[in-house]
């Protein structure tokens, strides 16, 4: 008996160094949570940004739409977006950077529609080269909104508190 009187702690220190083992470490638990809330951020982009390419289907279809309606659902949900941004990360200045980015967007995107509607009735050559060119300029924008959006939630995900 007395020969083997370190087993027990042998088997002691195998048990807590194979439990730690087991036991996810603190920066795994950090990344699972950071990665958590970035995939809910992507989600909610994607959710945004694909009810904003409808407002802007139904509104660029709809004769009696206007711009200003376009504008402020834009913006409305550039608003709603960064609300819960704001309240899963630290608001601070980049932030505030891509907002105002998001609604130099919608400006160009108000430009494009504002013309294309107001020309919706022109059926010449001429209006349907420039229809084409500003309907460029206005997906692009709506392109350059969506990225900006989901850009910001990759950003960000490290300065979540």
């Amino acid at each position: 008996m007395t020969k083997f009187w370190y087993l027990p702690a042998v088997v002691f220190f195998l048990v807590v160094s194979f439990s730690g083992c087991m036991k996810p470490s603190l920066e795994d638990e950090i990344n699972k949570y950071l990665n958590k809330d970035t995939l809910w951020i992507n989600k909610e982009a994607t959710i945004l940004s694909d009810q904003f390419e409808q407002s802007m289907i139904s509104l660029a279809t709809d004769e009696k739409a206007t711009i200003e309606l376009l504008k402020s659902k834009l913006i409305k949900q550039s608003e709603n977006y960064l609300s819960k941004l704001k309240s899963h990360m630290i608001y601070n200045d980049k932030i505030k950077n891509a907002h105002e980015q998001i609604i130099i967007c919608a400006k160009y995107t108000d430009l494009g529609y504002k013309f294309v509607l107001k020309n919706l009735e022109t059926k010449d050559g001429l209006y349907h080269k420039q229809a084409t060119e500003v309907f460029d300029k206005a997906d692009q924008a709506q392109r350059i909104w969506k990225q900006r959006i989901l850009d910001l939630g990759q950003k960000f995900k490290v300065e979540i508190k």
